[in-house]
């Protein structure tokens, strides 16, 4: 099978729902299997201002510690998730996965201790949340209901280069033992290829790790597609195209739902990406 024709088979769309004035996005596959919860959110409700309202979860751009923390208390509430448990990733742009134990509940939110550098979270223990942030990065979620396995990564173009789609499929599938034909797999909302532009520097790399599909020319300009990177490093790695579920939604397009760092700069808050295993 060549990229496309996988690209083509792949799912289309995740889920919006709405609990009291709280929109979230769900992966209709994950929805479906049962056994965890998880959620892209929106900037729907929540109590933070101006170019962060109002559920912002970026406390390195909006400084009330006390509206973030309020923001988180909402989502958990939404969710039915142990706020003083959940553990925030510490990202840099990197492919590091960071295995979550008992030991780490509750850091980088409740605790406010951050973890090492890392992009993408992983669990095993049911009723341990983990978190990521996202405003135009791509939001990775991963599944497998069979060994009850689950990770999400925040995932930007240097972090999907680097390698970030491989590290997190080898930690499902060399430590938790996952068949790599059982894991469920989303990409969430991120900025795509109507809106990323390049330049050429970036379009060589592009081009080099995910294929000339991943460019865009229009109007004199050079567009990236994130999106098509993530797919083509599943691809490549034996995940199949039917386990892999797109948003196909652009944060920067959609300012009424969504935070974009390429729209907004500092100004703008985050999303949060929120996954864990039931009993």
């Amino acid at each position: 099978m060549d990229f496309l024709k996988y690209y083509n088979n792949t799912q289309t769309g995740f889920k919006h729902n709405k609990k009291g004035d709280v929109e979230f996005l769900t992966i209709p596959s994950f929805n479906e299997a049962g056994g965890v919860i998880h959620a892209f959110t929106t900037r729907n409700t929540g109590v933070s201002e101006g170019g962060f309202k109002s559920l912002n979860f970026s406390s390195n751009r909006e400084k009330s510690r006390d509206n973030i923390l309020k923001n988180y208390e909402i989502i958990c509430e939404t969710l039915d998730v142990p706020f003083a448990d959940m553990v925030l990733d510490n990202y840099g742009h990197t492919p590091n996965i960071l295995v979550v134990t008992e030991a780490m509940r509750g850091r980088g939110v409740y605790q406010n201790m951050s973890l090492p550098t890392c992009d993408g979270l992983a669990v095993m223990m049911p009723k341990l949340p983990i978190v990521t942030l996202h405003a135009d990065c791509a939001a990775i979620f991963l599944y497998d209901p069979k060994t009850r396995a689950a990770a999400v990564c925040h995932a930007g173009w240097r972090g999907v280069v680097g390698g970030i789609v491989k590290n997190v499929l080898d930690v499902m599938v060399h430590e938790f033992s996952c068949d790599i034909n059982e894991i469920l797999a989303g990409v969430g909302p991120c900025i795509r290829s109507c809106c990323f532009e390049i330049q050429k520097d970036v379009e060589r790399i592009f081009k080099t790790e995910f294929g000339d599909y991943s460019v865009e020319y229009r109007n004199g300009k050079i567009f990236g597609d994130i999106e098509k990177g993530i797919t083509s490093s599943f691809f490549k790695y034996g995940l199949p195209a039917e386990n892999l579920t797109l948003a196909k939604e652009c944060t920067y397009c959609n300012d009424e739902l969504y935070f974009s760092y390429r729209r907004q700069g500092r100004n703008g808050g985050a999303m949060a990406s929120v996954v864990m295993l039931t009993e």
